[in-house]
């Protein structure tokens, strides 16, 4: 945070998002939002897909967080 904060000073953090399996820590999330103090939210992989209707859209939802490296790597330039 202090590099991002140094880097683009014009810039504000305004809260922290949370991808990837460890974002499945429990406590994480808390802890986090009370030492920075800022809002601490999941992030959804998901969000802005469009799944093919043979896709098990439901079991997919349920293990989005563990998916979130591989949409980065499928999606490549444009995530």
């Amino acid at each position: 945070m202090s590099y991002y904060a140094n880097t683009r000073p014009t810039e504000t953090v305004s809260h922290i998002v949370l991808t990837g399996g460890g974002g499945e820590l429990p406590g994480l999330p808390e802890a986090l939002q009370e030492v920075t103090r800022l809002r601490v939210v999941k992030g959804d992989p998901l969000v802005g897909l469009s799944l093919a209707k043979s896709a098990p859209a439901e079991q997919l939802r349920q293990n989005s967080t563990g998916l979130t490296a591989a949409l980065g790597l499928a999606l490549g330039s444009a995530a």
